[in-house]
């Protein structure tokens, strides 16, 4: 041996050997057919999770999604086994060699360890899907430009999980956080600083007040600003910990913290587990967390702050972005001038692009410098990196259910006008350009109208408001006040379902309104009661008034049925006047008024039906006076009954021969219809729709051919067809036999006594007996010939609608009385039915025949406490009509609750802040049913906060 060597020798029993061997199947990875928009390398036991996010990742952002599992990395790229620089080598390659366009989102799903093999004993994680290097960079997988290279080719992100129950509860809040609805929160941006002392806090609130003034409050984002601060120096254990808590609870967009940091905590600000004690689900904030180490989730003892905020089950974050390594103050500055106009001003809103950006902008700005790359390498989000971020990218403007105030707030008709105050927001970017408004008013369920024209506010980025003179004189009771915005949709909008809110509004009486019996009411003849509503009177100054009631059988209240009521005192809640016994089945008609010295008030009318045989009827209209409530398509009301409205067509022919004028007129409705000639001037009408189905002149004076064209002129149209025929100068020369035969089949019986040059008129129908129209014959010389007659037809189709009917507690059945007997005539009612919840008219039945009883069980008095009846009146020959005599329905009736002032009393008119009060009242029910148990609440008018409750909720039974 020329050289000293050294030599192991070791027996057989100290060779190590494969724990396991098991088949590799290979999972194409190389293959040139693969493509994807996003990657992600998961571990196999999270793979199920994984793919369930790749499968809401393809259906809901129409991205090629592809899922690998790290260990088949490993044996395509690394002979099996671990290694990071097989996960680089991987997605280089298919960044290079994969179907195009080239992925552009790595997710790395899984926790990793950069001690994975647990060389310290207080190493506790597992390395699922490991980092690279120590402080670990993410960055680092996607660099491919070599080992200098800290500028990534593609957008990365990392669900750091280490359970099952972890991977599921991230998938969860992912996909919940992309669907939550439009929100306030979702504008609402929240900074918090740190510092140790006074120099630093100053310095990090500068930094949020630039940020503030010019991404954040400013369009096009708009948004607001929420503040916390650190204000004493050193350490305090929790401080501003509940101001964050509440903040973060109610719900923010972005939370962005600057200040001094570890592993687990801000400042000492807020700590590790606090995180715990944030109760804001679906309302997950993006944090950026400019300090350090609070996103070093490969730490191999610890779970870190980052991770913790992304992990909590149904509370924390939604994304975290943070350093694994160390933060410096300037170039987390930098980052944030980066980050925030990019997703606030310039709507880069995927996560993962948004901070990538920024930190290129960083190196772009400020060059290579060694704390520039470590910033760059050791930024890592923590989330999906194709989360958007929740703020919409297009305006939401948006109404709420408090978003309306009414001055006074209890207004009555004496008060001639309420002042709505409404107002809005924008939970969007900005508009450019101004917004309409529109507001209606639905009075008692009845049709919507505007109260007043259209509204503009200027443009908005986060709240406005308006105001506007509602007029209320003669308007009492329930009103819906309904609120549009934008009601053209001239503005492009991330959610339209929010323009429009309803707000209810409930204007007292000044007058006296009908209790029972209500408008068309069925009541027994016999121990009657007429009740009024008192006027609702806020005041208890206001002194009783006497009421006077009368009845009779004709609204003029002038028959010998006419009765009427001695004055009588203002009972506490109505006011009621028992009547003499009535005749049965009589319609009535009743009014009351008050009286306050020599000052009487308006009559209020009303009207019943009395019948003694118990019926279920509740509600029926028999009487003319009582139809004209309804609302009438093509129909009307006559002494018969409701029918199809009739179309009279005036016809009217004028003939002058030769001598008396020489003209021929034709005229529907006094318009003329025909350009007059010498001969026979005819004008033909079907009788069913009034249209002129043709106009002619046959010169007969010329030719015997025009005499029997003529006759085959009107030997072509139908029986009953109307044939308006008027001679001018001369129309008896040349006739023949076909020709008379012709005028005699439209009913004339003086054609063939027509002379030379007189003037002779028919108004003619086709097939009526001979001699039965109307015709005149002037001898010539002896002036001109004029009938006269009315075509009356009927649209074929035709509509009653009923005013509403109920409230009810339960639908029974409809009836109603109809006369058919005319041929070829029908009528059929749809039930309309008014649903609480969408105040909007709903066809519940349609077509019902049966007039004897139709069921109306199964109309729900709950979703439609009201109901309409409509009539289709039709008619198949428009030349007759159905007749509706009456109509009725059967339901059972609801309670009437009611209380007023004057049974309210207060223990005291004034009381100190924080001293009680005693409120005693009296309810009563005023209606036709008993109420089982009634809810009480207690509520006072606070002028920021509107309606808030004073004490608990109290059952009466």
């Amino acid at each position: 041996l020329k050289q000293t060597k050294t030599y192991l020798a070791v027996g057989k029993s100290a060779l190590k050997y494969p724990i396991a061997a098991k088949l590799d199947t290979t999972a194409n990875l190389t293959s040139p057919e693969n493509g994807a928009d996003l990657i992600i390398i998961t571990h196999k036991k999270f793979l199920s999770s994984a793919q369930r996010l790749a499968q809401y990742r393809a259906s809901h952002n129409g991205l090629r999604v592809q899922v690998v599992d790290v260990e088949d990395i490993y044996d395509e790229f690394n002979f099996g086994l671990l290694n990071p620089q097989a996960i680089k080598d991987f997605l280089k390659y298919a960044f290079s060699h994969w179907q195009a366009p080239a992925p552009s989102y790595l997710l790395l799903f899984g926790d990793a360890s950069w001690d994975f093999k647990k060389n310290m004993t207080s190493s506790i994680k597992e390395n699922f899907v490991p980092s690279y290097g120590n402080p670990v960079s993410d960055n680092w997988f996607v660099c491919f430009d070599g080992p200098e290279d800290f500028l990534p080719e593609m957008f990365v992100g990392r669900i750091p999980v280490e359970t099952e129950e972890e991977a599921e509860i991230v998938v969860d809040k992912i996909i919940a956080y992309e669907n939550t609805p439009s929100d306030a929160w979702k504008k609402n941006i929240l900074f918090i600083t740190g510092g140790f002392n006074k120099a630093e806090q100053t310095t990090f609130i500068n930094q949020s007040n630039f940020l503030i003034d010019h991404f954040v409050t400013p369009p096009p984002a708009s948004c607001k600003a929420l503040k916390i601060h650190k204000t004493t120096e050193g350490y305090i254990e929790g401080e501003k910990k509940n101001d964050i808590l509440k903040a973060i609870d109610n719900g923010t967009l972005w939370v962005n913290f600057v200040g001094h940091a570890g592993s687990r905590t801000w400042d000492l600000m807020f700590n590790h587990p606090d995180i715990e004690e944030l109760t804001n689900q679906n309302k997950y904030p993006f944090v950026t967390s400019m300090t350090c180490h609070t996103a070093r989730f490969a730490n191999p003892e610890i779970t870190s702050f980052g991770e913790h905020f992304l992990t909590a089950e149904n509370k924390g974050a939604i994304a975290f972005w943070g350093t694994s390594g160390w933060g410096y103050v300037f170039q987390d500055d930098v980052l944030l001038r980066n980050l925030f106009p990019s997703v606030l001003v310039d709507t880069v809103q995927i996560l993962s692009e948004a901070t990538t950006l920024a930190k290129i902008k960083l190196w772009e700005d400020w060059g290579s410098h060694i704390i520039n790359v470590s910033t760059i390498r050791q930024y890592i989000l923590l989330g999906d990196p194709i989360t958007d971020i929740a703020l919409p990218d297009k305006p939401d403007l948006a109404l709420g259910p408090q978003d309306a105030t009414f001055t006074p707030i209890a207004p009555a008709e004496a008060d001639s006008s309420v002042t709505i105050k409404i107002k809005v927001h924008n939970w969007g970017l900005a508009t450019t350009d101004s917004i309409r408004i529109d507001i209606f008013d639905q009075k008692d369920n009845q049709q919507m109208v505007p109260i007043s024209n259209t509204l503009v506010l200027p443009p908005l980025g986060l709240v406005d408001s308006l105001s506007i003179n509602w007029r209320i004189a003669n308007q009492a009771g329930q009103h819906t006040i309904r609120v549009l915005l934008d009601p053209n949709n001239e503005i492009e909008e991330a959610d339209e379902s929010n323009n429009s809110q309803d707000f209810p509004a409930y204007v007292y009486s000044s007058r006296i309104t009908v209790s029972r019996p209500f408008e068309f009411q069925l009541v027994p003849p016999h121990d009657l009661n007429l009740q009024v509503n008192n006027p609702t009177v806020i005041s208890k100054d206001v002194p009783p008034a006497l009421f006077q009631f009368e009845i009779d059988t004709t609204d003029a209240f002038n028959s010998p049925l006419f009765l009427s009521s001695p004055s009588i005192p203002e009972g506490k809640i109505v006011t009621r006047w028992k009547v003499p016994d009535l005749l049965d089945t009589t319609t009535y008609f009743w009014r009351c008024r008050t009286i306050k010295g020599s000052d009487f008030g308006k009559w209020v009318t009303s009207s019943f039906t009395t019948q003694s045989d118990g019926s279920e009827i509740i509600w029926t209209q028999k009487h003319p006076k009582q139809f004209v409530h309804n609302n009438f398509d093509r129909a009307q009301f006559s002494s018969h009954g409701g029918q199809i409205q009739a179309r009279h067509f005036i016809l009217q022919v004028e003939s002058a021969g030769y001598n008396d004028g020489n003209f021929a007129r034709i005229l529907v409705n006094s318009q003329p219809v025909l350009e007059q000639h010498r001969g026979h001037n005819l004008v033909v009408i079907d009788p069913h729709t009034g249209q002129i189905l043709a106009t002619r002149t046959f010169d007969t004076y010329r030719s015997p051919d025009e005499a029997n064209a003529m006759a085959d002129f009107i030997n072509g149209f139908d029986d009953g067809t109307y044939v308006l025929i008027g001679i001018k100068d001369e129309g008896s020369r040349n006739m023949t036999e076909a020709a008379y035969q012709a005028l005699e089949s439209i009913g004339s019986k003086l054609c063939r006594q027509v002379g030379f040059r007189d003037s002779w008129a028919i108004i003619g129908i086709k097939g009526p007996p001979f001699g039965s129209v109307k015709e005149q014959l002037t001898p010539s010389n002896q002036g001109a010939a004029v009938v006269q007659d009315t075509l009356i037809n009927y649209p074929q189709h035709g509509s009653i609608t009923s005013c509403s009917i109920g409230p009810a507690n339960a639908w029974r059945f409809v009836t109603w009385s109809e006369d058919l007997s005319a041929p070829r005539t029908n009528i059929s009612l749809d039930v309309l039915g008014f649903n609480k919840s969408s105040a909007q008219w709903d066809t519940l039945l349609k077509n019902l025949t049966n007039s004897i009883n139709e069921n109306l069980s199964s109309v729900s008095a709950q979703i439609y406490p009201l109901i309409k009846l409509r009539a289709n009146l039709t008619d198949d020959d428009g030349l007759h009509t159905p007749i509706l005599r009456n109509w009725s329905v059967s339901y059972e009736p609801v309670a009437d609750l009611a209380i007023s002032p004057k049974v309210v009393t207060l223990s005291a008119d004034t009381v100190m802040e924080g001293g009680e009060i005693q409120v005693t009242a009296q309810v009563y029910n005023v209606g036709m049913a008993t109420a089982d148990s009634v809810w009480v609440r207690f509520l006072y008018d606070h002028p920021d906060s509107g309606k808030i409750a004073f004490a608990p909720d109290q059952l009466l039974l």
